[in-house]
C-alpha cells in the first residue's frame, strides 16, 4: 500500500520548500516560501494525476475573496507555464447536475481540466436519482480513462453547502474562515487541525482588515499587503498536509478563456472579421479551436474527425518526434501546394494538444 509520506511526494526534494524563493511583480522582487509557493501544490496535483489519472479539487471561501482568481492561478500555473496541454472547461451554478454528461462529452484522448464554479446548494435542486448518477461518476471515473487524465476543480462559498461525497476531495483550499466554518472545517478534517484552522483565520481576518498578513515557517516570518500583489489560502491535502499558500493573479486568454464576461460580438462580424484577416483557412481554425478550447465535438467534418481519430489513436500507441512530425507534415504540403499552407498552420495549432499524447504509451 502506499504511504501517506510517497502520496505527498513531489518532484524536487521536500527539504528544498524550506528556502525561498523570489517573485517578481511592478519591477520588485518579493520573496515566498518555496512550501507555500502555488507551483508546489500544481507539482503535487500533477504528480497525483500522473499516477491516479483523476483528481478532485475543493475551493471554499466568501464572495469576493479570490477563489476564482485563486483557481485560475492554479490552472496557469499547471498548464500554462508548464510543458503541459490540457483542456480547459468552466461551467457554473446549475450545470453541476449535468456533470456525468459534461464528463462524457469531454474530447477523448485529451487531458482535461473541468471547473464548476459557484456550486453552492446546487445538489439541493436534484432529485435522489440524479444525486446518485453524480456521485457515481465521480466515484468510477478513475477505472473509465484510458490514459487520460481528468483534474475536476469545484467552488462553493461554504463547507456544508456541498454534500459530503463531493467534500471528499484529494485537496482543499479555503480562502476565508469564519468562526462557523473553523468548527465546521475541524470538524471534517479532525481536531489536530484546530491550529493550522485557526493561525489561517488570523491570517485572513489581518488580511481583510488591515490589508496585509503575516507567514512564519520556522521562525522566519514575511509580510505582505493583500492583492499587492499577493493573497492568503489554506490548503489541505490528502488530510495529512495542512499549510498556507501564497498566490498572486496569474492567468492568460487560454487558461480563463470560458470564465470572464465579454462584450458580445455577433458570429457573423467575428467570421467576416476573420476571414478579412485570414482569408479561408479562417474556418479551418474556427474548427479546430471549438473541438479542442470549447469541447464542441460536432465541430469537426466528418473526414477530419475520422483523420483525428486515427491520429489520435497512433500517437496513444507510439511514441515519436512531434517537432519532426510537423516539421515534415508542414514542409511536405507547402512542397505540393505553395498556394496553400493552411494544414501545416493547423499542425502547428494541434501540436500543444497532443505533444501531452507521446508518453501515454508507456502508461
Amino acid at each position: 500500500m502506499v504511504s501517506a509520506k510517497e502520496l505527498l511526494a513531489v518532484t524536487k526534494d521536500p527539504s528544498e520548500y524550506h528556502n525561498t524563493t523570489k517573485v517578481s511583480w511592478n519591477g520588485q522582487q518579493y520573496p515566498i516560501f518555496q512550501k507555500h509557493s502555488i507551483n508546489v501544490m500544481a507539482d503535487q496535483i500533477l504528480n497525483a494525476l500522473d499516477s491516479y489519472k483523476f483528481q478532485q479539487l475543493l475551493v471554499c471561501g466568501k464572495s469576493g475573496t479570490g477563489k476564482t482568481k485563486f483557481v485560475e492561478s492554479l490552472i496557469h500555473k499547471m498548464s500554462c507555464t508548464r510543458d503541459k496541454s490540457f483542456h480547459i472547461e468552466w461551467h457554473h451554478r446549475h450545470e453541476v447536475l449535468e456533470l456525468p454528461k459534461i464528463i462524457d462529452n469531454l474530447p477523448k484522448g485529451l487531458d482535461a481540466i473541468l471547473v464548476l464554479d459557484d456550486i453552492s446548494f446546487e445538489l439541493d435542486k436534484a432529485g435522489n436519482k440524479q444525486k446518485k448518477d453524480i456521485f457515481s461518476k465521480l466515484t468510477t471515473i478513475r477505472h473509465e480513462l484510458q490514459g487520460q487524465k481528468i483534474f475536476v476543480v469545484l467552488i462553493s462559498h461554504y463547507s456544508r453547502s456541498v454534500s459530503k461525497p463531493l467534500r471528499e476531495s484529494d485537496f482543499t483550499v479555503l480562502l476565508s474562515l469564519s468562526n462557523v466554518e473553523r468548527e465546521n472545517w475541524q470538524e471534517i478534517w479532525g481536531k489536530e487541525s484546530y491550529w493550522k484552522l485557526r493561525n489561517f483565520q488570523n491570517q485572513f481576518a489581518n488580511s481583510a482588515k488591515n490589508k496585509k498578513f503575516k507567514v512564519t515557517l520556522d521562525g522566519d516570518s514575511y509580510y505582505y499587503t493583500t492583492f499587492k500583489p499577493f493573497n492568503i489560502a489554506l490548503k489541505n491535502h490528502l488530510g495529512i498536509e495542512i499549510s498556507p499558500i501564497v498566490f498572486m493573479d496569474e492567468s492568460c486568454n487560454f487558461c480563463r478563456f470560458q470564465k470572464d464576461n465579454k462584450i458580445h460580438l455577433e458570429p457573423e462580424k467575428i467570421l467576416e472579421e476573420f476571414e478579412k484577416a485570414y482569408g479561408t483557412i479562417s474556418h479551418d481554425i474556427i474548427q479546430w479551436f471549438a473541438y479542442f478550447h470549447a469541447g464542441k465535438k460536432d465541430a469537426l467534418p466528418y473526414q477530419k474527425k475520422r483523420g483525428l481519430d486515427y491520429l489520435l489513436t497512433r500517437l496513444a500507441q507510439y511514441s515519436t518526434d512531434m517537432d519532426k512530425l510537423v516539421e515534415l507534415a508542414t514542409t511536405t504540403h507547402k512542397r505540393r501546394n505553395k498556394k496553400s499552407n493552411h494544414y501545416g498552420h493547423i499542425w502547428k495549432e494541434l501540436d500543444s494538444n497532443i505533444i501531452s499524447l507521446n508518453d501515454k504509451s508507456d502508461t
